[in-house]
This record gives C-alpha cells, sequence and structure tokens, in this order.
C-alpha cells in the first residue's frame, strides 16, 4: 500500500508539473544534487538538467542571493523543445540577472516575453516589462536599435505603450534613432501618435526628432494618424511641435482626415493652427473639408467659420451632392439652411435633386424643394427630376411624391392615381419654379384648408441663437384643436422649439423635448391672437390670448439656449429636420402674422399687438411676404386679420 501511495503522489507531481512546464518556480537547490540529474548545459548562471525521475529537461537559474534555492525557468518533456529555449533563454536573460535580482513575479514577465516574441531583442523586452534600469546593460545598449519581425525598434515599442520614462531614457541615455521606419513605414512619432500622451511627443519634439512630418506608407503623417483616430491631445502636441497642416497625404491633409471620421476636436485645433485648411483641396477629388462631412455638427462647424458651402470639387461637385447622393438628411439639411443652392449641377449635370429622386428619398425630395430646388431642370440626357421620379419611384413613395410634384406645378405625363388628393395651386412658388411671387401689400393669411402631410410654411430666415424668446401669431382653426401653428428643429433634435394642440389635448409649449402645458382656450373658426414667452433663466414661460396673460410657469428647459441654424416649418410639426410631418398634427385653418423675437415682450407690447395698435416685426423671424413660403397645397391670399372685420371681443378681430 505505501509503494502504491507514492507510485500515486509522484504521478500526480509529473502531472502538475507538465501542466505549465513554462512558469517560472522557486525549487530547492538541493533537488538537484542527487541521483537522477545530468547536468548538460551551462552559460553563465544558466544550467540545463536532464531529469531522469520525471522524464523531463530542467532549466535553472542560479542566484547567489538565494544559494540554497534556485528559479526554475521551464520543465519540458522534449529534448527538442530544451535544446531550443535553453539558448534563447541564457541569451536574453543575462542583461536581467545581471542587473537585477531576479524573482518568481519579475522572471516570469520576461521569460513570456521570449517565448511569445522570439523576434524581440532584450532591448524590447526591457521595454515590455519596464524594467528600464536593464536599458543601461552593455549588451542591451548594443541592441537599443534592433527590429523586430515588423521593423520595430525599441523606442517604436517604448511610443506605442505609451512609456515616457523609456520614451526619455532612450532618449536622453541611449541616443535611440528616430528615424528609423517599421515595415509600415512608421516611425516613432507616428507610433506616439495612435495614443493620447502628448508628454511623449512633446519630449520627441523637444529634442528635433526627425519623423513629425514624415509620410508612412499610406500616405499620413503623425497628424493624419492622430485625427484619423480622434486622438486630440496629440494632435495638439504635434501642432504645437512644429507638425504642419499642409502636408498632402495620400487622400488630403490631415484635416480631411479628422472630417472622415468626424473628429470634431481635430478640426478645431487644426482650422485654429492654419485658418487656410478651411478650403483645402484633397488630392484625390479637389474636394473641401465640407465635402468630406458626414453629420450635420461637422457641417455646422465649418460653415460657422466661413467656408464656402457652393464650392465645387474637380469632380464639379458640391458638397450638397455628395451629402444628398449618401443619404445623409441632416448634415444637407444644415447646408441648405445656410445657402447651399439647390440648383448646382455636378457630373452629368445632374442637382441635387435628380440624385435625390434617382434614390427616391422623400425627406430630401421635400427638403430641397423648399429650399428652392428647379423641379423642371434638365441633366446632361435631358432629364428632369420629376422624369426620373416616374420612372423608378416605387411602393408607397410613388403616388405621395408624383401628386407632390403635382402640387408644386409639375406637369403629369399620366392621369392621377385613384384616391390621390386633389391638386393645390400654389400662389407663392418655391424658388426654384421660376415663378413671379405676388405681393401683398394689405397683408396676408397662410391658409390650410385641409389636414395633410404635405401642406406648410417656410420662414426662411436664419434663426440665431437665443436665450429668451417671444413668438405670437394670429390663429383662425378651422378644426379642433390647433394643430402645430409652428415648430423649430435643429439638427439632432426635431423638438427644439414647437407650440402644439391635438385634438383633444391642451395646448403645449416644447423646448428640447421638455414640454408645459398651457391655459388657452381656443374656439373654431374666430381669429385669436395668441403670444408665448421664454427665457432660459430658470425656464420662465408665460402665455398670453387676446393680449391678456392665461398662465405662466417655470422649469421649462432651463439653462437651455435654443440652437441655431434650424428650419422654422410653419403648420406642420417635424419628426425630422425639416421634414417627415404627421397630418394628425397639422394646423387646419389659417394662420397670419408670425412673428419671433429674441427677448421676452412686456405685457404692454403683447397688449399693443393683440388689440391691433402696434404693428411691429420680430427681430429674428418677421412676418412679410418675401421672408415666408408655402408649399404642398397650402396658400397665400391677401388678408389682414385686424382688418378683417369688425372685431366683438378683446381677443381680437372676427371675420
Amino acid at each position: 500500500m505505501q509503494f502504491l501511495g507514492r507510485l500515486l503522489d509522484t504521478v500526480s507531481s509529473v502531472s502538475t508539473l507538465f501542466t505549465n512546464p513554462y512558469r517560472v518556480r522557486d525549487v530547492p537547490l538541493s533537488d538537484y544534487g542527487g541521483g537522477g540529474k545530468f547536468l548538460l548545459k551551462e552559460e553563465g548562471r544558466m544550467v540545463l538538467y536532464k531529469n531522469t525521475q520525471y522524464q523531463s529537461w530542467d532549466c535553472l537559474l542560479m542566484c547567489p542571493e538565494t544559494p540554497n534555492a534556485t528559479l526554475r525557468m521551464f520543465q519540458v518533456a522534449s529534448e527538442e523543445d530544451a535544446m531550443n529555449w535553453f539558448p534563447q533563454y541564457a541569451l536574453k536573460l543575462r542583461p536581467f540577472y545581471e542587473t537585477l535580482p531576479l524573482k518568481t513575479e519579475t522572471a516570469q514577465p520576461i521569460v513570456d516575453c521570449i517565448r511569445n516574441h522570439q523576434d524581440w531583442s532584450s532591448a524590447h523586452i526591457a521595454v515590455e516589462t519596464g524594467l528600464r534600469e536593464c536599458l543601461k546593460h552593455n549588451y542591451v545598449q548594443s541592441q537599443i536599435n534592433a527590429r523586430d519581425a515588423s521593423g520595430q525598434t525599441p523606442l517604436h515599442l517604448a511610443c506605442e505603450r505609451g512609456e515616457l520614462a523609456c520614451v526619455r531614457q532612450l532618449l536622453e541615455e541611449s541616443q535611440a534613432r528616430t528615424d528609423i521606419r517599421d515595415r509600415l513605414g512608421e516611425t516613432p512619432m507616428h507610433c506616439a501618435a495612435k495614443q493620447d500622451t502628448p508628454a511623449i511627443i512633446q519630449v520627441m519634439c523637444s529634442r528635433l526628432c526627425s519623423g513629425v512630418n514624415e509620410l508612412n506608407n499610406n500616405g499620413e503623417t503623425p497628424l493624419h494618424v492622430a485625427c484619423r483616430l480622434g486622438r486630440v491631445e496629440s494632435v495638439k502636441a504635434l501642432l504645437g511641435g512644429g507638425a504642419k497642416c499642409d502636408v498632402v497625404g495620400g487622400t488630403g491633409y490631415a484635416i480631411h482626415s479628422a472630417m472622415k471620421y468626424s473628429e470634431k476636436s481635430c478640426v478645431e485645433e487644426i482650422l485654429t493652427a492654419d485658418p487656410g485648411q478651411l478650403q483645402a483641396e484633397d488630392s484625390l477629388y479637389g474636394g473641401t473639408p465640407l465635402h468630406w462631412s458626414k453629420t450635420a455638427e461637422m457641417c455646422l462647424l465649418l460653415l460657422e467659420r466661413g467656408c464656402a458651402v457652393n464650392y465645387l470639387s474637380k469632380t464639379g461637385e458640391s458638397a450638397l451632392h455628395i451629402l444628398t447622393r449618401r443619404g445623409r438628411f441632416e448634415a444637407a439639411m444644415v447646408l441648405l439652411t445656410h445657402g447651399a443652392n439647390a440648383n448646382l449641377k455636378g457630373q452629368d449635370g445632374n442637382t441635387a435633386l435628380h440624385l435625390a429622386m434617382k434614390m427616391d428619398h422623400m425627406e430630401l425630395i421635400k427638403a430641397l424643394i423648399v429650399f428652392g430646388a428647379d423641379v423642371e431642370i434638365h441633366n446632361d440626357l435631358g432629364e428632369t427630376p420629376g422624369l426620373i421620379a416616374a420612372r423608378t419611384s416605387k411602393g408607397p413613395n410613388r403616388k405621395i411624391l408624383l401628386d407632390m410634384l403635382c402640387s408644386v406645378g409639375v406637369q403629369r405625363c399620366l392621369p392621377p392615381s385613384p384616391g390621390s388628393p386633389p391638386s393645390f395651386s400654389n400662389k407663392a412658388k418655391p424658388a426654384g419654379i421660376a415663378l413671379t411671387e405676388p405681393s401683398f401689400p394689405e397683408g396676408f393669411v397662410l391658409s390650410f384648408p385641409m389636414r395633410t402631410n404635405l401642406m406648410y410654411g417656410l420662414a426662411r430666415k436664419e434663426i440665431t441663437e437665443m436665450y429668451a424668446f417671444t413668438a405670437c401669431v394670429w390663429l383662425r382653426a378651422k378644426g379642433s384643436g390647433i394643430g402645430t401653428p409652428f415648430s423649430y428643429s435643429v439638427p439632432g433634435q426635431p423638438n427644439e422649439l414647437v407650440l402644439l394642440q391635438g385634438v383633444h389635448n391642451p395646448a403645449e409649449l416644447l423646448i428640447n423635448d421638455k414640454v408645459a402645458q398651457l391655459p388657452l382656450s381656443l374656439p373654431q373658426d374666430e381669429w385669436q391672437h395668441i403670444c408665448v414667452s421664454w427665457t432660459l433663466r430658470d425656464g420662465v414661460w408665460k402665455a398670453y390670448q387676446g393680449g391678456k396673460m392665461k398662465g405662466r410657469g417655470e422649469g421649462l428647459a432651463a439653462w437651455h439656449p435654443i440652437k441655431p441654424g434650424g428650419v422654422l416649418i410653419l403648420g406642420q410639426e417635424q419628426d425630422t429636420l425639416g421634414g417627415h410631418f404627421d397630418a394628425s398634427q397639422a394646423l387646419v385653418g389659417e394662420l397670419s402674422q408670425f412673428n419671433l423675437w429674441d427677448r421676452v415682450l412686456k405685457p404692454a407690447e403683447v397688449a399693443a399687438l393683440a388689440d391691433c395698435s402696434s404693428s411691429a416685426l420680430g427681430n429674428i423671424a418677421p412676418w412679410t411676404d418675401h421672408d415666408v413660403d408655402v408649399f404642398g397645397g397650402a396658400t397665400k391670399e391677401s388678408l389682414d386679420p385686424c382688418h378683417a372685420g369688425h372685431r366683438s371681443n378683446p381677443s381680437g378681430p372676427k371675420q
């Protein structure tokens, strides 16, 4: 039984030992002083034994500081493995055990590097393990500029790992070269640019290290790399260290890389360092940064700095063409609200509307028509947008699209589909139809005769940022509820500012999706004067009807400024920027004298507007016939609510 127990113990020991044969272990030196152990090789302090008891080959590191114990570096069952690994261990471990007293926890990361990265020198291993003291060893010094299989030196590795202390030591004490390129053509500066470790870049730039403006095999400088990865702190450090913004890469300048990946902060840093990059043309298509934009936010950033919104690339395309072709609705809306010409011709003579028709993108089509896209303009093949729509539009969009085109004056090629709504003749046509708008010297109203998602008005004034506002309007509702007299949307927030009332719901004021219910009572078929005011300070709001305050409150979107650059629609609620209207929320009736101020009007001013003793115009969105357009069958009609008939009550005139 004792023999059987010893046998089981031996089997268990062998099984445990070979579970991880490369695990570094502390073992008694006396284990290798008896029989069954044969010394095979010895190099420096490294010794290789054949262990006949376990049929293994054991590599030991003799440690003078612990004469009764040793470190077993590996215990393998194959002589071939032992003979392969022993020379590498003996060579690469020597600088470490000659510099430091190695313990199990220190030695394990070193031997892991030896096994997992056979192409690494001892200098690479010292950087990876953070054992900087070993970089001073003479043998390691001889390998300071050694390259691994990927062509990287220890300095590449230190920069890539973000090891500032190692970088300093390699540069200052070891004189490591900074001009060596790896197999990707990257210098250590490229590796540093991939990390948000500006201190490393600053150290390298302070020593005038080469590589700050060098291109890798992909045509990228370190600044290109940092912009692509969104490493804004690295961008700052590179610009401060002499990186040039005007080095053209494989596809363009660094700003084009930042725009491609929508790295806003990187773009801002480049434009601050070199404002001329705002119109820099890429090397492939001759496109400006605006041509490379993908989001509304990035478009707005460039437009606010004054970039040319209608600039044509070498391929003859504007940024609007590109955004339309890629279906980026919100970004396209920002361009349109900042003066983009919807009728510029690009490749093959196509306008943005031609492209939107080919894609059957309803929201873009509506937006382009709203902003004056000519529905009758011909491309180089003689095609109009309407002809493309008739050929390519499929499914439920087809009927809606053809009816909408008919409503803005396009000749139908075929009779209308059964059940199509009747066509409405606009007295005010969009700016691309090339008809003259009538003037309304006696005032005008917008008429929305039926509940539909096609009829709406557009206030063409650009909306600036507002910290307070007052919006006033005359309304005559034809159905239950007032629908949506006005809605203002911005990129990313369709409900930036909305006044609406459902069929069986109270009137509501929405700001940044926050809601306040308004105590208004609006009878049908009677002209009513409504005003709402708000200030971001504590979110205080007031609601007026007929010149009298009906309610007030606070806490509505407090400290949230109304954002600029959006779309102000009359008669419809926007679910996306400039579109996606819902017929159930549409205004049915008439609307007039909508004015918007960027301040809170005094009660006396509101009362004067309501009793028609004042005709003050809003400084943000004034009620003038050339600042308001109608589409989709809504009409402008000559009428002034203040002179429509005898006023029978204080709430306003009644016709």
